[in-house]
Protein backbone atom coordinates (compact mmCIF):
# COMPACT_ATOMS: atom_id res chain seq x y z
CA UNK A 1 0.00 0.00 0.00
CA UNK A 2 1.32 3.43 -0.95
CA UNK A 3 1.33 6.26 1.50
CA UNK A 4 0.02 9.63 0.38
CA UNK A 5 2.34 12.21 -1.06
CA UNK A 6 2.98 15.09 1.35
CA UNK A 7 1.01 18.21 0.41
CA UNK A 8 2.81 21.38 -0.57
CA UNK A 9 2.19 24.25 1.83
CA UNK A 10 2.86 27.89 1.06
CA UNK A 11 2.34 29.99 4.15
CA UNK A 12 2.38 33.64 3.13
CA UNK A 13 0.66 34.79 6.35
CA UNK A 14 3.59 37.01 7.31
CA UNK A 15 4.58 37.98 3.76
CA UNK A 16 4.96 41.64 2.83
CA UNK A 17 2.87 42.17 -0.28
CA UNK A 18 3.83 45.47 -1.87
CA UNK A 19 1.95 45.41 -5.18
CA UNK A 20 -1.55 44.55 -6.35
CA UNK A 21 -3.14 44.08 -9.77
CA UNK A 22 -6.50 42.77 -10.93
CA UNK A 23 -7.37 40.29 -13.69
CA UNK A 24 -10.67 38.82 -14.85
CA UNK A 25 -11.07 35.09 -15.64
CA UNK A 26 -11.79 34.83 -19.37
CA UNK A 27 -13.61 32.15 -21.35
CA UNK A 28 -10.29 30.70 -22.54
CA UNK A 29 -9.13 30.36 -18.91
CA UNK A 30 -11.94 27.94 -17.99
CA UNK A 31 -11.46 24.19 -18.49
CA UNK A 32 -13.96 21.38 -19.13
CA UNK A 33 -14.67 21.19 -15.40
CA UNK A 34 -16.16 24.69 -15.61
CA UNK A 35 -13.47 26.37 -13.50
CA UNK A 36 -10.12 28.11 -13.92
CA UNK A 37 -7.61 25.62 -15.31
CA UNK A 38 -4.38 25.13 -13.36
CA UNK A 39 -2.30 25.95 -16.44
CA UNK A 40 -4.26 29.18 -16.94
CA UNK A 41 -3.67 30.24 -13.33
CA UNK A 42 0.06 29.88 -13.98
CA UNK A 43 -0.36 32.14 -17.03
CA UNK A 44 -2.26 34.73 -14.94
CA UNK A 45 0.50 34.60 -12.32
CA UNK A 46 2.97 35.34 -15.13
CA UNK A 47 0.96 38.37 -16.23
CA UNK A 48 0.78 39.67 -12.65
CA UNK A 49 4.54 39.14 -12.20
CA UNK A 50 5.26 40.93 -15.48
CA UNK A 51 3.17 43.93 -14.36
CA UNK A 52 4.90 43.95 -10.97
CA UNK A 53 8.41 43.89 -12.41
CA UNK A 54 7.52 46.50 -15.04
CA UNK A 55 6.20 48.75 -12.26
CA UNK A 56 9.56 48.33 -10.50
CA UNK A 57 11.33 49.45 -13.68
CA UNK A 58 12.73 45.96 -14.21
CA UNK A 59 10.87 44.48 -17.21
CA UNK A 60 11.07 40.68 -17.46
CA UNK A 61 12.28 40.80 -21.04
CA UNK A 62 15.11 43.19 -20.21
CA UNK A 63 15.65 46.35 -22.19
CA UNK A 64 17.68 49.51 -22.15
CA UNK A 65 18.39 51.55 -19.04
CA UNK A 66 18.31 55.35 -18.78
CA UNK A 67 22.03 55.45 -19.65
CA UNK A 68 21.47 53.42 -22.83
CA UNK A 69 23.09 50.30 -21.38
CA UNK A 70 21.25 46.99 -21.68
CA UNK A 71 19.33 45.81 -18.61
CA UNK A 72 18.97 42.13 -17.73
CA UNK A 73 15.87 40.04 -18.25
CA UNK A 74 14.38 37.43 -15.93
CA UNK A 75 14.39 33.63 -15.95
CA UNK A 76 12.11 31.60 -13.69
CA UNK A 77 13.98 28.88 -11.83
CA UNK A 78 11.09 27.33 -9.90
CA UNK A 79 7.35 27.54 -9.37
CA UNK A 80 5.07 26.35 -6.58
CA UNK A 81 1.28 26.81 -6.53
CA UNK A 82 -1.41 25.81 -4.06
CA UNK A 83 -5.03 25.88 -5.18
CA UNK A 84 -7.41 26.66 -2.33
CA UNK A 85 -10.81 27.46 -3.86
CA UNK A 86 -12.61 26.96 -7.15
CA UNK A 87 -12.63 29.96 -9.51
CA UNK A 88 -15.19 30.47 -12.28
CA UNK A 89 -15.71 32.36 -15.50
CA UNK A 90 -15.71 36.17 -15.11
CA UNK A 91 -14.50 36.03 -11.49
CA UNK A 92 -12.44 39.11 -10.72
CA UNK A 93 -9.17 38.21 -9.06
CA UNK A 94 -6.74 40.41 -7.15
CA UNK A 95 -3.11 39.35 -7.29
CA UNK A 96 -1.03 40.63 -4.35
CA UNK A 97 2.72 40.27 -4.89
CA UNK A 98 5.85 40.75 -2.83
CA UNK A 99 9.50 39.74 -2.72
CA UNK A 100 11.29 37.35 -0.38
CA UNK A 101 14.68 35.65 -0.01
CA UNK A 102 16.53 38.20 -2.14
CA UNK A 103 20.00 37.23 -3.31
CA UNK A 104 22.65 38.96 -5.38
CA UNK A 105 21.12 37.54 -8.58
CA UNK A 106 17.38 37.30 -7.86
CA UNK A 107 14.88 36.11 -5.30
CA UNK A 108 11.35 34.81 -4.80
CA UNK A 109 8.16 36.48 -5.95
CA UNK A 110 5.27 35.61 -3.60
CA UNK A 111 1.64 35.70 -4.72
CA UNK A 112 -1.70 35.78 -2.92
CA UNK A 113 -4.68 35.44 -5.28
CA UNK A 114 -7.98 36.74 -3.88
CA UNK A 115 -11.47 36.51 -5.41
CA UNK A 116 -12.86 40.03 -5.17
CA UNK A 117 -16.53 38.98 -4.75
CA UNK A 118 -16.03 37.27 -1.38
CA UNK A 119 -12.44 38.22 -0.44
CA UNK A 120 -11.50 34.52 -0.44
CA UNK A 121 -7.88 33.51 -0.98
CA UNK A 122 -8.17 31.14 -3.95
CA UNK A 123 -4.48 30.38 -4.49
CA UNK A 124 -0.99 31.11 -3.22
CA UNK A 125 2.20 30.78 -5.23
CA UNK A 126 5.92 31.40 -5.31
CA UNK A 127 8.25 31.78 -8.26
CA UNK A 128 12.02 31.88 -7.98
CA UNK A 129 13.62 34.25 -10.47
CA UNK A 130 17.17 35.15 -11.46
CA UNK A 131 18.36 37.97 -13.68
CA UNK A 132 19.85 36.95 -17.01
CA UNK A 133 21.86 38.75 -19.66
CA UNK A 134 20.39 37.33 -22.86
CA UNK A 135 23.21 38.73 -25.05
CA UNK A 136 25.95 37.05 -22.97
CA UNK A 137 23.77 34.05 -22.01
CA UNK A 138 24.64 34.20 -18.31
CA UNK A 139 23.14 34.96 -14.90
CA UNK A 140 23.93 38.50 -13.71
CA UNK A 141 23.40 40.65 -10.62
CA UNK A 142 19.90 41.91 -9.87
CA UNK A 143 19.25 45.57 -10.72
CA UNK A 144 19.18 48.00 -7.78
CA UNK A 145 15.47 48.69 -8.38
CA UNK A 146 14.70 45.04 -7.63
CA UNK A 147 16.46 45.06 -4.27
CA UNK A 148 14.92 48.45 -3.40
CA UNK A 149 11.44 46.98 -3.90
CA UNK A 150 11.79 45.00 -0.68
CA UNK A 151 11.66 48.30 1.23
CA UNK A 152 8.28 49.35 -0.23
CA UNK A 153 5.31 49.73 2.15
CA UNK A 154 3.07 46.67 2.53
CA UNK A 155 -0.47 46.41 1.20
CA UNK A 156 -3.47 46.21 3.49
CA UNK A 157 -4.20 42.47 3.79
CA UNK A 158 -7.90 42.67 3.01
CA UNK A 159 -8.29 45.51 0.53
CA UNK A 160 -5.05 45.35 -1.43
CA UNK A 161 -4.63 49.07 -0.77
CA UNK A 162 -1.24 50.45 0.08
CA UNK A 163 -0.82 50.66 3.83
CA UNK A 164 1.14 49.22 6.69
CA UNK A 165 -0.02 45.63 6.17
CA UNK A 166 -2.10 45.69 9.36
CA UNK A 167 -5.38 46.94 7.92
CA UNK A 168 -4.47 50.63 7.71
CA UNK A 169 -5.55 51.02 4.09
CA UNK A 170 -5.12 54.30 2.29
CA UNK A 171 -3.27 54.47 -0.99
CA UNK A 172 -4.25 55.39 -4.49
CA UNK A 173 -7.67 55.51 -6.07
CA UNK A 174 -8.14 52.93 -8.77
CA UNK A 175 -9.60 53.67 -12.17
CA UNK A 176 -12.80 51.64 -12.44
CA UNK A 177 -13.37 52.46 -16.12
CA UNK A 178 -14.48 49.93 -18.72
CA UNK A 179 -16.94 47.10 -18.62
CA UNK A 180 -14.70 44.58 -16.87
CA UNK A 181 -14.55 42.35 -19.93
CA UNK A 182 -10.85 43.01 -20.58
CA UNK A 183 -7.99 41.31 -18.79
CA UNK A 184 -8.12 43.63 -15.79
CA UNK A 185 -6.99 46.96 -14.47
CA UNK A 186 -3.42 48.16 -14.45
CA UNK A 187 -1.43 47.16 -11.42
CA UNK A 188 -0.25 49.51 -8.75
CA UNK A 189 2.41 49.46 -6.16
CA UNK A 190 3.73 51.72 -3.50
CA UNK A 191 6.36 53.52 -5.53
Amino acid sequence: MMSGMPRLRLDHSDARFTYSTRLVVRFDDVNLGGHLGNDRLVSLLGEARSRFLHDLGVPEEGGTGPDGAPTPGVIMVDLAVTYRREVGLRDELRFDLGLDDLTRVGGDVLYRVVREADDAVVATAKTGIVFFDYAQRRVVSAPEAFAAAAARPSLDRRSGEIGDGRGGGGGEDEDEGGDGADSGDEGRGAA
